[in-house]
This record gives structure tokens, C-alpha cells and sequence, in this order.
């Protein structure tokens, strides 16, 4: 019986017959061999279950689970509950491992603090891995702690990637399941309560996640209300979960996602975001800007920048 830890990867399926045979081939192409595979199909209308079916006859460590569909968050709870390994590798069903991931961020962490969180470089690409370009993200370092992590992220409009993680179970367990009500930003809104208990954020540059563009349908591209609100909930509980570590910096992270969603989504929502930032009472002159806004905000302010900027854009349609 081996001594090194078993790590189960983690993947949620919904119609991705395209694209799981190739996420699949990641897992079982990873140097670190004693991992388990573990994928749930989401109530998928392709045919995506019976190709992991097929995957888990050839593999004894793949094991294919099918269910009604409940969504993302549910379908990561489920796999979490029928996991036995004591790191854990969420990975999207599109999305693909370098084969060094796992071993390379193992081999970064000291094992007996449960409390350390290892993350590395993330990908993206369209149609061949081939072509993936890196993504610079401010959160490409080390950190003393999760809640560093989440300063840095808030603050540059940083995300940390699903995949890119490897967490020991005991940080799992302790952060709770994935919050099943939540459509779109499920990861930031988990990753950050598992950043409030990790003790040491650990990065290894020389492995990978590559990440699929996609876009058809996704509710990761989706501007439907439902999905934006959604949005504003995970900031919400980014709020609740921070509390007891809430000084400057991270209030100013917080308004800082609020000021990014504004620039994303205006005018849906504006009023609700607007209104978060003034509980927050972080002066508005504060935050960051992006470029394309900058020059106009010094003169007329932010909120009437992005205002005039949704107005030019509709003129601009119209002739």
C-alpha cells in the first residue's frame, strides 16, 4: 500500500461529450499516479455519461456517477460525498491538467499542514491546447495566507480558477459544500471560504491549468439578471465569510468588485452595486479605474463615466 495521498479529482459534467474525452486523457496522462477520477454526469441530454462509462471500464480508478440535473455546485457536492482522497482537484469538464499539475503542486506543499492551499498558472485556449495563451494574474505568487490571497485578488480583479487549486480535504470539510443556490461565480464564493482557513497560499508556476473558451450558452458568459444577481450574492457572502478579518484593505477589495461589476455590467444592477459600496464607505476615488474609463472618471466621476459611456455606446448602434 502506498504512503503517498490519494488525490480525487473532481468533475461535474453537462453536456460536454466534446470536450470530457480530452479532460479525461489530462487526468489519466498526470505523472502523480494515485489519484482516483471521479465524474458526475449532471443530468446530461448528449452523450457524455456513456463516454465516462466507457472511460471507467478501461480505468480502475475512473468512476462515473449519473444523476438529474441539479447544476454545477450540487454535482461537485456529490462527488465530493463519493470521494476518498485526501487532496482534492475540482476540474470543469473543459477544461485540462498539465501532466505535472498534480505532482508539482504536491511536491510544493508541506503535507502536514492541512492549512496549506496550492495553486499554479492558468491557460486559456479555444480550440487547440497548442494555442493557449497564459494568463497574467496578479495572485501568480506565494502568500502568507488565504487572506492575502483574497486582498490581491479583490483588489487587480484577479480570479483564481476552479482547476488551478489543490486543497486538502480537512479545508474542504471545514469551508462547507458548494452553495448550491449560486449560478454564476461558484468558485469565487467557495475558494473564498477555503481562503479564510488556508494558513499558507503556495504557487508553482511551472504547472497548469488550460482553460476552455467556449461561450456557447455557459452561464459563465450569460448577462441574463438572474445570473447577475447571482453575481451579487457570492459579494455578499464574500462580506459574511471576511467578517471577522475585515480591515481597510479588504473592505477596499470588496468595493473594488463591486466597482468591476458596474464597469462589466452596466446599468444592470446599478443601483444595488452603487448602494453596496456606500455601505462599505470606501470613498469611490479610492478604487481603480480601468483605462478605457480613467480620463472621463477624473472629470466628471465615475458613476456619470460609466453613464456616458453606456450612452455613447447606444448612439453608436443607433446610426
Amino acid at each position: 500500500m502506498t504512503s503517498l495521498p490519494l488525490v480525487s479529482v473532481i468533475i461535474p459534467v453537462y453536456n460536454s461529450d466534446k470536450y470530457l474525452p480530452i479532460t479525461l486523457e489530462s487526468c489519466i496522462n498526470q505523472e502523480y499516479k494515485n489519484i482516483e477520477i471521479i465524474v458526475v454526469d449532471d443530468g446530461s441530454s448528449d452523450k457524455s455519461f456513456e463516454i465516462a462509462l466507457e472511460y471507467s471500464k478501461k480505468h480502475s480508478n475512473i468512476f462515473a456517477f449519473t444523476r438529474e440535473n441539479a447544476g454545477a455546485p450540487s454535482a461537485r457536492n456529490y462527488g465530493f460525498s463519493k470521494s476518498k482522497g485526501l487532496y482534492i482537484q475540482f476540474l470543469d469538464a473543459d477544461d485540462c491538467l498539465s501532466s505535472n499539475k498534480i505532482s508539482a503542486q504536491l511536491k510544493s506543499l508541506n503535507l502536514n499542514n492541512y492549512y496549506e492551499v496550492a495553486s499554479c498558472s492558468l491557460y486559456r485556449f479555444k480550440d487547440k491546447i497548442s494555442n493557449a495563451r497564459k494568463v497574467n494574474l496578479a495572485t501568480d505568487r506565494g502568500f502568507e495566507s488565504g487572506i492575502d490571497w483574497l486582498k490581491c485578488s479583490w483588489n487587480n480583479n484577479s480570479m483564481g480558477q476552479t482547476s488551478t487549486w489543490l486543497v486538502h480535504r480537512n479545508v474542504v470539510e471545514e469551508a462547507g459544500p458548494w452553495d448550491e443556490r449560486v449560478l454564476k461565480n461558484q468558485d469565487g464564493e467557495f475558494f473564498c471560504r477555503c481562503m479564510t482557513i488556508a494558513n499558507k497560499i503556495v504557487f508553482t508556476e511551472e504547472s497548469s491549468v488550460y482553460y476552455r473558451v467556449t461561450g456557447e450558452g455557459s452561464i459563465s458568459y450569460s448577462r441574463k439578471e438572474e445570473a447577475l444577481k447571482s453575481i451579487l450574492l457570492t459579494y455578499d457572502l464574500y462580506h459574511k465569510h471576511v467578517k471577522a478579518n475585515l480591515d481597510l484593505n479588504l473592505k477596499q477589495g470588496l468595493a473594488q468588485c463591486y466597482v468591476d461589476f458596474i464597469d462589466a455590467y452596466y446599468p444592470s444592477l446599478f443601483n444595488e452595486a452603487k448602494d453596496a459600496i456606500t455601505r462599505l464607505e470606501v470613498p469611490i476615488s479610492n478604487l481603480k479605474k480601468k483605462k478605457s474609463i480613467a480620463l472621463l472618471t477624473s472629470f466628471t466621476g465615475f458613476y456619470n463615466a460609466i453613464k456616458f459611456r453606456y450612452m455613447l455606446k447606444r448612439f453608436l448602434k443607433i446610426i
